[in-house]
């Protein structure tokens, strides 16, 4: 930008075109320095990226996608968003790219832009004759030209609205501008005439006709009319060089979700804060019998007549919305507006073929540390150890269909949370199959050792299942990406671990012994039955060499945290 202002002005200062109250709390007038106005360039330009990551990464999370991942590419301007699992890119393009500019505008009617419009449309029908080079242009714009006397004739007349709107189409025809308002019973214009009917708008002729207040905007629904497209234009009261803010804007509401109107059609429901509520109230006192237009992204999504004054800050934004649409704006709004714009620079659709290695290895590992698992299992504890491993596959089907439920993408971060899953749902069998094993070399018999080793363990195993899932809904509540896709696996997995374990081992257990007198099941085979029989190993006197090499390891990765 400095490099481009000092080609078109050499020598001149920055400070004069910052000096304003804006920029007042920024501390720059008329005298400050190049240097400074850049610096606060900068940090205004870094600020706002900010507040784009914190409300992009708003939206992804409320999205519904497992494991986004979302960081700032460092040196640039630019975020990444990877989102896997997702299959539908135009959804997740309008997500991103959406600025969520809510804003509400009180609209002109007819009778009063009209004037404008006729005189614009003389002006550029006058300058379009003047400017025709070719006689074939010359007898195109002829042929085209309406009388806008006629024009300015039937305008004038005193109709009501509703009349007004049906005969704009006709009434606006013939010039250079109005030749494009072909739409059949209202003003606007076919799809196709999109772009030149903006770049009229936008002229310089435009803005020298046209009040300041008086901008055009697009209805958000295009409409098939006689097998063709065509799209309303709504007059807005905005200030087209920005210096005055909407009477309302989006920083009101508190809260949006998805509903539904009277026809079923979905739309959403928006709260607002109690300030903005007093000002939408007097907004619409003030319009009673007139237009209001909510508008979002400079699009129209509704400009409903005011019909009595709206109290209480709630309104609806409704249109042609899917399900997914409207709960995709409502989460939008709620996230918050962007600062600025955001474009999408580069945009890779990513087949399963190119993770497809490290999904392997992850689900290979995975399947491999279950099946030594098993195998220790069965080996070390007998026909016990295939209790728990029955009771560990059911563990197993359990995850995957509660994350088949809720549509998550099973991808490495979440990989990794079960594999952890399975480590602690065998640990919670080890702790009941050794406590069974002591009351059994106590002499109990087989049913009264295995209800005090399913009771007395179950303490241990509630409170490690307890912190574990504590460490769960930190992560989950502070992490975001895989980190917070990695605890939602672990909490899931925490729950049906503890069920698995505690109680439908405890289920096909007390079933193979009951009504029993001699022992249908072992604990223990001819490979573990002597080992660590004589082991004493003093942990709570050896607690503060636990404590220090603790400590020194959670230093360290403290450390390697910010290197």
């Amino acid at each position: 930008f400095y490099q481009a202002y000092q080609e078109v002005a050499p020598g001149k200062q920055l400070a004069p075109l910052f000096a304003n109250s804006v920029n007042k709390d920024r501390k720059i007038d008329r005298t400050t320095s190049d240097s400074k106005v850049l610096a606060a360039i900068n940090k205004e330009e870094e600020d706002a990226i900010d507040r784009s990551f914190d409300i992009l990464r708003k939206r992804v999370d409320k999205f519904g996608v497992n494991q986004p991942n979302i960081q700032r590419v460092k040196g640039t301007g630019r975020i990444q968003v990877e989102l896997p699992g997702v299959d539908n890119p135009d959804r997740v393009r309008k997500l991103l790219q959406g600025q969520a500019k809510l804003e509400f505008y009180e609209v002109w009617s007819q009778q009063e832009f009209a004037p404008y419009l006729i005189q614009l449309d003389k002006v550029l029908t006058d300058k379009e004759k003047a400017t025709a080079t070719t006689p074939a242009t010359a007898a195109a714009t002829t042929a085209a030209a309406g009388d806008s006397s006629s024009l300015a004739a039937q305008l004038a007349k005193k109709t009501p609205a509703t009349a007004a709107k049906a005969d704009s189409a006709k009434a606006l025809q013939g010039g250079a501008l109005t030749r494009y308002f072909t739409m059949p019973g209202a003003l606007g214009v076919n799809l196709r005439d999109t772009a030149r009917v903006n770049q009229l708008l936008r002229s310089d002729d435009a803005r020298a006709v046209l009040p300041s207040n008086l901008v055009f905007l697009y209805d958000a629904a295009p409409k098939e009319l006689n097998k063709q497209s065509f799209i309303r234009l709504i007059a807005v009261k905005k200030d087209r060089t920005g210096a005055t803010a909407a009477p309302l804007t989006g920083e009101v509401v508190s809260d949006a979700r998805m509903d539904y109107d009277q026809t079923g059609r979905p739309e959403v429901s928006m709260s607002m804060t109690p300030s903005g509520a007093k000002k939408w109230q007097r907004m619409t006192a003030a319009n009673i019998g007139k237009q209001v237009a909510v508008v979002l992204d400079d699009v129209v999504y509704s400009d409903p007549v005011v019909q009595s004054e709206i109290s209480g800050g709630n309104t609806q934004i409704s249109g042609t919305y899917t399900i997914e649409g409207a709960q995709d704006l409502a989460q939008t709004l709620k996230a918050g507006k962007l600062p600025a714009p955001t474009r999408i620079v580069e945009e890779a659709v990513v087949g399963p073929s190119l993770g497809q290695e490290a999904i392997n290895q992850g689900l290979y590992s995975s399947l491999a540390g279950l099946l030594i698992i098993m195998v220790f299992m069965t080996v070390y504890y007998g026909r016990a150890g295939l209790v728990a491993d029955a009771a560990l596959l059911f563990n197993m089907f359990l995850i995957l269909g509660v994350l088949a439920q809720f549509g998550t993408a099973l991808t490495l971060p979440g990989i990794a949370g079960l594999i952890l899953v399975i480590a602690s749902s065998v640990d919670a069998n080890v702790l009941i199959f050794e406590r069974i094993r002591e009351e059994l070399d106590h002499g109990l018999s087989l049913h009264d050792a295995v209800n005090a080793g399913y009771s007395r363990a179950f303490s241990a195993i509630f409170d490690s299942n307890v912190t574990t899932m504590l460490i769960a809904i930190i992560l989950g509540f502070f992490g975001t990406g895989p980190v917070q896709s990695f605890a939602v696996t672990l909490g899931i997995g925490v729950l049906t671990s503890f069920l698995s374990a505690v109680y439908v081992s405890r289920l096909i257990i007390e079933a193979l012994i009951k009504g029993k007198t001699t022992s249908s099941i072992s604990f223990s085979t001819f490979l573990s039955r002597n080992l660590f029989q004589n082991v004493n190993f003093d942990i709570v006197g050896k607690r503060k060499i636990a404590y220090a090499f603790s400590s020194i390891v959670i230093i360290i990765g403290f450390v390697l945290m910010y290197i």
